[in-house]
């Protein structure tokens, strides 16, 4: 689909033919990674000490754009991961501390943030929310490892008066102007170095489905590109 289609191209984005080259691995990062700028300035002012991001191994190269983004505005970053090896790389990332959750509980190391990002999910969700200080605000963004349980809004209350998003992309970037601000953005970050991009696997798109087994399988660590 072009610009006479969808009112997109890629001068909407701001893209010069030298950041045009990393559209092989990051054209798929480029929209999520504008949200997830949007998270950060949205949930987060500078200043405030503390992001707790719970790193979902479906988005795991979400997860290690948003520890790099949460750096930028001098957040105190606690991650949470499922294996020994993602704990290595979030630490490299930037990330202050990192849990391993399937071995012990993260709620001590985390307790008292003021923003939780949850892409793991079913497994996470309730304790993500006993991490946070009162008023804080959770994102959940997906469901790695099953959907989230339903809750009460009292549960929000009884817990200290709190937020609860689930946000995806479309309504972020409704217009083309809001997707090159938030594009813009991330785009420069990369050319400049202040952000880097950690593509895990690529796949020929003749092995998608492989792509997807690997995916539910929890086998990658980063971001998985499709090759055509």
């Amino acid at each position: 689909m072009g610009a006479d289609l969808t009112g997109f191209s890629p001068s909407s984005l701001g893209c010069s033919p030298a950041t045009r080259r990393f559209r092989a691995t990051a054209v798929v990062l480029l929209v999520a990674a504008g949200c997830v700028n949007y998270l950060d300035r949205g949930a987060v002012a500078v200043g405030e000490p503390e992001i707790h991001r719970t790193l979902g191994l479906s988005y795991g190269g979400m997860g290690l754009l948003l520890i790099q983004m949460a750096k930028m505005i001098g957040a105190r970053v606690i991650g949470t991961v499922g294996t020994d090896e993602k704990a290595l790389l979030a630490k490299e990332t930037g990330a202050d501390d990192v849990v391993v959750y399937t071995k012990e509980d993260f709620v001590p190391r985390a307790k008292g943030v003021h923003v939780v990002y949850d892409s793991v999910g079913k497994a996470t969700f309730m304790q993500s929310l006993d991490c946070l200080r009162p008023r804080g605000m959770m994102v959940t963004f997906g469901n790695a490892s099953g959907p989230v349980p339903e809750i009460a809004p009292l549960l929000l209350s009884q817990k200290g008066s709190l937020f609860l998003t689930r946000p995806t992309l479309l309504q972020y970037v409704a217009t083309p102007d809001e997707l090159a601000w938030r594009a813009g953005d991330v785009l420069k970050w990369i050319v400049s170095g202040k952000l880097k991009l950690m593509v895990d696997k690529t796949y020929a798109l003749a092995d998608a489905a492989d792509a997807h087994r690997d995916l539910e399988g929890r086998k990658t660590t980063g971001s998985v590109v499709l090759l055509p």
